[in-house]
Formats: C-alpha cells, structure tokens, sequence
C-alpha cells in the first residue's frame, strides 16, 4: 500500500478513478442521475477503486477527493471553487493554460 503524498488529491489519482468510473455505465447512470444517493454512491466507488489500487487515505483525504470528483464530473472542474468564492469577480479563460480572476 502507498500512501498518498503532497496536496491531496493529485491529478494521476483523480485521472485514475475517474477513467475506471467511466468504464461502468451503471454507475455513470447513478451518478448523472438527480437525486442524494449519488454522492454516496460516488464516495463508495471512489473507496473501492482507491483501495483495489492499494492508496491509503485518511476520511478527510477522501472528502477531498469526493469533492473534487463531483466537481470534475458533475461541475466546472477547476473552477468550480472560484464560482464560490463571494471575492471573485470575474473570471477569464483563454484555452486550457491560461486564466485570470479578478477579486
């Protein structure tokens, strides 16, 4: 088993789970579907394949990385913390590497 190092969860880990996930199409299904369950199922399939893949994770660890998940599948992504932020605003995206917030 490995534990996870650095700011978590780091791109590879979130890029792993999420390429297994999009190999299930029931649980594609689940979790585009509204509804409360699809945090929980998000969270438990993320446990499985982070486990299957041998990381150790503290709960505020998975936490994060549930969070992220769910802004990555269901959300803006990267962004999706800048929408919330009440200081932003405005931001601007030029491409895949270059962005501006103004506060």
């Amino acid at each position: 088993m490995r534990r996870l190092s650095g700011p978590l969860p780091q791109r590879p880990v979130l890029d792993r789970i999420i390429k297994r996930m999009q190999d299930d199409e029931d649980l594609l299904r689940d979790i585009f579907s509204a509804g409360p369950e699809r945090e929980r199922r998000l969270r438990s399939e993320a446990i499985k394949i982070m486990c299957d893949e041998g990381m150790v994770c503290t709960g505020n660890e998975i936490q994060g990385i549930v969070s992220l998940l769910l802004e990555e599948m269901l959300g803006l992504g990267s962004i999706e913390p800048l929408l919330k932020d009440e200081r932003v605003s405005e931001i601007m995206i030029n491409g895949t590497g270059q962005s501006y917030v103004e506060r």
